[in-house]
């Protein structure tokens, strides 16, 4: 079976061969076609001999080989069979043809077989001579193996000279034009088996060639127009001898051809030593230098260049200064590469690390809180985007009780790997002393005192943690300077109102007190670090507690998940690009057990309405009728004084809004009522036995009774309403 490496090598071979028959019948084609051009002309086909393409069967035979040779002799043999029968004459004429046509090739090959670059390219003028120096030869050839078959003589003239003149005036003034000719096109030349070189075809001519071919053809067109200006008058006087005016012509030509191009190719190797390959070599040892480069693999070691070879080249003055000077900018920047790679290499090594660091890091706050919210019914949401590979910022949700779930966030100063360490330090420290302690104030104080110690980067670090109690809504939270977070509560968001605090890891001296919030179901916080308001867009503007806020505001209905990510969207979209200055965090939750609710007008008429609110949710098999009859009792006290005290004369009558939600595994009724009259907190007045008549507002056998049937009742006011929070558990 073919091995496709075989198939590719027998695909080329075939490609070959046709590209070789090809070009024989083409070189067959074109030679014939120039020779019968000029023979079906009387005036150059009588005693003047003129034969344009003996100037062409030795070039086409040393660009294309052995096809091209053969296609010229092929071409002059059909021209001669038009004139000539005699076989022997034929076969002799051929077979000279033949020896001329190849000529050229055999020496140019033996002579370039040691070049870098071995086929017909007139790029130098040491090629140009070269190929003059061969038509003055194969001239000298073919004219000496013609000597036994033309004897006979022209007017003043002997035919082998007029032949030798014609051979080596048209292959130097026609032969060099479509040598150049030949290499510019996309052809390849078919060297002999001996150069095993690839032939590289040059998109354009190098400047050594530019010059070359502008002195050559510059030198041949004022030959031409020498002679030409010389000899035209004369072929119009009467009686002209064309043969002898284009054998003086021929002579002309060939002298002033031979005084003009041997000097002036001297003078062009003399350039081209100096200046113009110099140029060259310099080129090329750019190009191979950025390969090298380019290829270098910094594992090998130390990048290895040597000087700039000067190939047969002779700078002189200011070339030789370059050079040398480019010599010496090789060996630094190849000091340089070698340093480079180095530093690269270390910096690679140091990423790695950093990813290795970054990915602990991420590990060391949770992402995952199926946990809580199956256990705690929590919605619980965070995102940690640090500005390098890794940051300062942290946030962490635990379990800190039998039925508490604690909450960080912080933010070290500075950022990158100090920041980092500085970060899990303080993690570590605050989760445990939170942990270990049900006040989250003295927490903070004996983690401060201990980030105090061996702290000598001085390292401080914003701290804002609290405490939820699953069972109640009660968050008893402390702040060490960090950004106060914004209570989630629908329509009555807004930021928590806390105390600044002193951060932590600055002073040891420094205590911290708790403080305390009830939250409705439902209700939540959101915490972030101040890399979101201090975010910046391309005209270096800060994003701001302003535009956070509006955020905020858009995403209240909106779960902890959802609210973080529209928050990060919109700092995204108002960076537009811009790269991101500071640590990026947000942790966000809610008290997420489910809620229903309704709204009665402050009327006791619409009693019996907020009783069928409460009475389905107690029929359960875990409640009794106990649970519903102090329901009622609390609802009616707290109702009917909003009904009867909380809207005076003037002020605006607005609903009662009655919320309620069951925590399942805390067996227990959640009751929220809100209402918009005005401040009052019942909760302010110490109980008092009163009589049964009294009229007082409730704080008196109101709040007494209230107090005795709940199991827990929280008042707060807040986005201008009277919220009272009670717990009943189920009896």
């Amino acid at each position: 079976m073919m091995q496709p490496s075989d198939e590719k090598e027998r695909f080329s071979e075939a490609h070959r061969v046709a590209y070789a028959a090809l070009a024989c019948v083409g070189c067959a084609v074109l030679y014939f076609a120039v020779l019968q051009a000029f023979l079906e002309i009387p005036l150059f086909n009588t005693d003047t001999q003129v034969r344009p393409a003996s100037g062409l069967g030795p070039v086409l035979g040393l660009f294309f080989g052995v096809p091209g040779i053969l296609g010229c002799a092929v071409g002059n043999l059909a021209s001669d069979m038009l004139y000539e029968s005699d076989p022997v004459l034929l076969a002799a004429y051929f077979a000279i043809q033949i020896a001329y046509n190849a000529v050229p090739y055999l020496i140019w090959y033996v002579v370039m077989r040691k070049s870098e670059h071995p086929f017909p390219r007139l790029d130098s003028s040491a090629n140009v001579a070269l190929f003059m120096a061969l038509a003055l030869l194969d001239a000298i050839v073919v004219s000496v193996l013609l000597v036994p078959f033309e004897l006979d003589t022209m007017v003043a003239f002997d035919i082998h000279l007029i032949r030798w003149l014609n051979n080596v005036i048209f292959l130097v003034y026609l032969g060099i034009p479509t040598l150049i000719v030949l290499d510019r096109l996309p052809l390849e030349p078919l060297a002999p088996p001996w150069i095993r070189l690839r032939y590289r075809q040059r998109k354009t001519m190098n400047l050594s060639q530019r010059t070359t071919f502008a002195v050559t053809f510059g030198a041949a067109c004022a030959i031409l127009v020498l002679v030409g200006l010389t000899y035209a008058p004369r072929f119009f006087e009467p009686n002209a001898d064309f043969a002898q005016l284009i054998g003086s012509i021929y002579i002309m030509a060939a002298v002033l051809t031979a005084t003009v191009f041997a000097p002036l190719l001297s003078v062009v190797h003399a350039l081209e030593k100096r200046f113009t390959r110099p140029i060259e070599v310099l080129t090329e040892a750019s190009r191979t230098f950025v390969e090298q480069v380019a290829a270098h693999d910094p594992g090998r070691g130390s990048l290895a260049v040597s000087d700039v070879d000067l190939k047969g080249t002779a700078p002189r003055h200011e070339m030789r200064d370059l050079f040398a000077s480019t010599n010496k900018m090789r060996a630094d920047l190849a000091r340089y590469i070698g340093e480079l790679s180095e530093a690269t290499a270390e910096r690679e090594r140091t990423a790695a690390e950093l990813d290795i660091a970054s990915t602990i890091q991420n590990g060391a706050v949770p992402h995952d809180f199926s946990y809580f919210s199956e256990r705690y019914q929590l919605d619980v949401a965070g995102v940690m985007r640090t500005a390098k590979e890794v940051g300062g910022d942290f946030y962490d949700v635990f379990d800190a009780g039998p039925h508490a779930v604690g909450f960080v966030i912080a933010d070290v100063s500075g950022k990158g790997v100090p920041a980092a360490l500085f970060m899990m330090r303080a993690l570590t420290e605050i989760r445990e002393q939170i942990l270990h302690r049900n006040d989250v104030g003295s927490a903070f104080t004996l983690a401060n005192r201990a980030l105090c110690d061996h702290n000598e980067a001085s390292l401080f670090v914003t701290v804002f943690a609290c405490i939820l109690d699953t069972e109640t809504g009660t968050v008893t939270y402390a702040n060490a300077g960090h950004n106060p977070p914004w209570l989630r509560r629908g329509v009555r968001s807004g930021w928590l109102d806390v105390a600044p605090g002193f951060v932590m890891g600055a002073l040891d001296t420094v205590s911290y007190a708790s403080a305390t919030i009830d939250l409705s179901p439902g209700d939540g916080l959101l915490m972030y670090t101040d890399g979101v308001t201090e975010a910046v867009d391309a005209k270096q503007e800060l994003f701001g507690t302003r535009r956070f806020e509006d955020v905020l505001h858009t995403a209240a209905g909106a779960d902890a998940e959802a609210a973080i990510a529209q928050a990060v969207e919109a700092v995204d979209r108002f960076a537009d690009g811009v790269d991101q200055a500071d640590d990026i965090s947000l942790l966000a939750f809610s008290w997420n057990l489910p809620v229903v609710s309704t709204e009665f007008p402050p009327d006791d008429r619409y009693l019996d309405d907020l009783f069928a609110f409460l009475k389905p949710l107690t029929e359960r098999a875990d409640c009794t009728d106990r649970t519903y009859l102090d329901l009622m009792l609390i609802s009616e006290e707290v109702f009917v004084n909003i009904a009867h005290y909380g809207f005076p004369e003037g002020q605006p009558i607005q609903p009662v809004k009655v919320e309620a939600a069951i925590d399942e595994r805390a067996r227990c009724l959640h009751l929220t009522i809100s209402d918009g009259g005005i401040a009052y907190n019942p909760l302010s007045f110490q109980p008092e036995k009163v009589g049964m008549g009294s009229d007082d507002r409730i704080g008196g056998l109101g709040i007494l009774l209230v107090k005795e049937r709940a199991d827990d009742v929280r008042y707060e006011r807040t986005g201008g309403m009277n919220v009272l929070h009670i717990v009943k558990k189920f009896v």
